[in-house]
Formats: C-alpha cells, sequence, structure tokens
C-alpha cells in the first residue's frame, strides 16, 4: 500500500512539474506575442501618421499657393488702380 501512495505522488508530482513547465511555456509565449502586437502596433501607427503628415502638408500648400496667388492678384489690381488714379 505504501508503494502505491509513494508511486501516485511521484506520478502526481510529475504530472505538476509538466504542467508547470507548460504554463512556463505558454505564458513565455504569450510575453512574445505581446511584444510582437505592439510592435506592430508602433509600426502601424508610425505610418499612418507619416501618411497623415504628408496630406496634411499637401492640403496646407494648395491652400498657402490659392492664397498667395489670391493675394498677388489682389495687390495687382490695387496697383493697377493706383496707377489709373495717378495718370
Amino acid at each position: 500500500m505504501n508503494d502505491y501512495v509513494e508511486n501516485r505522488d511521484t506520478g502526481l508530482r510529475n504530472e505538476i512539474l509538466n504542467l508547470t513547465r507548460m504554463v512556463q511555456r505558454l505564458s513565455g509565449n504569450l510575453d512574445l506575442l505581446t511584444d510582437n502586437i505592439y510592435s506592430r502596433m508602433d509600426k502601424l501607427e508610425n505610418s499612418l501618421e507619416n501618411k497623415l503628415v504628408h496630406i496634411m502638408a499637401g492640403v496646407i500648400g494648395k491652400r498657402m499657393n490659392t492664397e498667395m496667388k489670391n493675394l498677388i492678384k489682389e495687390c495687382d489690381d490695387k496697383i493697377q488702380d493706383l496707377k489709373r488714379d495717378f495718370c
């Protein structure tokens, strides 16, 4: 009877050790997966940020060009008006 209990306890200890190793391996895999997800999210955020900056720069550049053209036209019109007034 004592040998039976001892064998059972040894078998149970082995199973617990195997389960502990499996849980530790799973935990390591989850940590690696989490790190990979965070790395990918950082890359995606940086890519999105770069795209948005590029788009915004284009929009602002177009708006600046349009406003400069309007300002130049307005200045030219004022100069023409002044020339007509003085001549």
